[in-house]
């Protein structure tokens, strides 16, 4: 019974961890898409953007790789220091919302297929609806995280835990507009 206390206490610890470094890696992706954008305009800043080819894929990259840095130290998620890659249990949509951002309904390169328990639902990029001089930056993430009272201690007491679906969705306002 000890055990099972300790490994509670334990796995509340990790989980509450997860839970940190997943907003943190969700906030921190959101602001760098939105400074990069800010930095290279797809247009006038004044007028209804008109991007280059490809240049919403690439701000959708570079927010996947700033989430797998952040949580590379996250259990269960292989890092690949080489392209900033991740694979795991892990999983993202970012969405521009400026009115242009063609690419909201796709998860960014590297995540290919939700965990499981993950609800996470693309966001839409209708800007008639909102303000169309307000421009943002949203990201969604989920992370799975697997207990260790699961894999330890519940098998032999005859009970099977599930995994804990950490979702988390930000938003960062791009300066300036």
């Amino acid at each position: 019974m000890l055990l099972v206390l300790l490994l509670g206490v334990a796995d509340f610890g990790r989980v509450f961890n997860a839970s940190i470094v997943t907003e943190s890696a969700a906030r921190n992706s959101a602001e760098t898409v939105a400074e990069i954008y800010l930095r290279n305009p797809p247009g006038p800043l004044t007028a209804p953007p008109v991007p280059p080819p490809n240049y919403y894929a690439s701000l959708h990259d570079q927010a996947a790789k700033s989430l797998c840095t952040e949580m590379r130290t996250l259990p269960g998620v292989l890092y690949d220091e080489t392209d900033q890659t991740c694979t795991g249990p892990i999983y993202a949509f970012v969405c521009v919302h400026d009115g242009a951002d063609d690419k909201c309904a796709e998860a960014p390169g590297g995540f290919t297929t939700p965990p499981q328990g993950c609800s996470l639902t693309a966001p839409s990029n209708d800007q008639a609806a909102e303000d169309p001089n307000r421009r943002y930056v949203e990201v969604r993430v989920c992370y799975t995280f697997s207990p260790l009272y699961k894999s330890v201690v519940m098998p032999f007491v005859g009970y099977t835990a599930s995994d804990i679906p950490i979702q988390r969705t930000r938003v960062f306002t791009v300066a300036d507009y």
